[in-house]
């Protein structure tokens, strides 16, 4: 445990990100490192974090219900190595000292299983997980790391962390994880979790989904986490988008008959297009098509590559 402890930070370190912001809510990226930590613009595979001030003397971490943020930033790990206080926290402004970010994020498991977390800061934080208090690092002090496994169960999970500065000297946060009969760990990245993949593009925006996070096996009702990530799918891309038109399609894996995998298909994308219509979207922009098992990504060799066949793709054609 503590070699693979200490082989996180290494990594850690190894990673340098440096954002720089303009003002106290308007941040922009400091591209002299490619490796940026944070961005301005809000990604839905990313944590947001909602950045506080905090009065001097703070020792611990605040209840963050009784403050208002002055910004936010958004990165989808949390991989800001230990360095002088006077460097600033990547996303910050130019505040040194007396801060807080309060990382909020949604991640899906694809099976169930002990897992293990690192966090690392200087000063405080805490990880939650479901609402559940998974890591108490807090109150000031140097850079150190805490350590806990516990049992999470397949699909969508909540998962936060709270950070915050006090007084000099260093700055820092590192979250690490591991499933517990891996051998190392590694930066916990969103990325890696969450069930939507998208590609902008100059002139469409390409999201595939799995369908184990949509609906239930041969079904097409849509079940709950399904709606939460349509929700945030339509809130940080579509309404963000000038559209032409979204085209959305069903696919199956080779399970079944040829007929019965088609109307499976065509159903799942008409109630996809059925929920985006209810919470604001235009139906007239929408499409509709159902391809069964005829367009798969990958041989249906087995139940992995079968699950990856399994999915709902949606075009976003932008206007002109």
């Amino acid at each position: 445990m503590e070699i693979n402890i200490i082989l996180c930070l290494i990594l850690c370190i190894l990673l340098n990100y440096n954002l720089k912001a303009q003002s106290n809510s308007n941040y922009r990226q400091n591209n002299q490192n490619n490796n940026i930590f944070g961005e301005k613009e809000e990604d839905i595979n990313n944590f947001t974090g909602y950045i506080y001030y905090l009065p001097e003397n703070t020792i611990k971490l605040p209840d963050f219900s009784k403050l208002i943020p002055v910004g936010e930033i958004y990165t989808n790990s949390l991989n800001v190595k230990e360095q002088d206080f006077d460097q600033g926290f990547p996303g910050v402004t130019d505040r040194f000292e007396y801060f807080a970010i309060d990382y909020i994020g949604k991640f899906y498991l694809e099976d169930s299983c002990f897992y293990c977390f690192i966090l690392g800061s200087d000063d405080g934080s805490k990880l939650y997980i479901d609402e559940s208090l998974v890591i108490d690092n807090d109150y000031t002090h140097a850079f150190i790391t805490k350590t806990n496994c516990i049992s999470l169960s397949k699909g969508l999970h909540k998962i936060e962390v709270q950070y915050f500065q006090g007084p000099r000297y260093s700055v820092g946060l590192i979250l690490c994880f591991k499933k517990i009969d891996d051998r190392s760990y590694q930066i916990f990245n969103l990325s890696q979790f969450y069930p939507i993949l998208v590609n902008d593009n100059d002139s469409t925006i390409d999201i595939s989904i799995g369908d184990e996070i949509l609906f239930d096996f041969n079904s097409y009702e849509l079940n709950k986490k399904a709606k939460h990530v349509l929700s945030e799918m339509k809130r940080i891309i579509i309404d963000k988008t000038k559209i032409e038109s979204i085209i959305i399609e069903g696919h199956t894996d080779d399970i079944g008959s040829e007929e019965y995998n088609l109307v499976l298909s065509i159903n799942r994308a008409n109630a996809v297009k059925l929920f985006l219509t209810e919470i604001g979207v235009d139906s007239k922009y929408i499409i509709t098509k159902g391809y069964g098992k005829t367009k798969p990504k990958f041989p249906n060799i087995d139940n992995e590559n079968r699950k990856k066949n399994r999915r709902i793709e949606m075009s976003i054609i932008k206007s002109k």
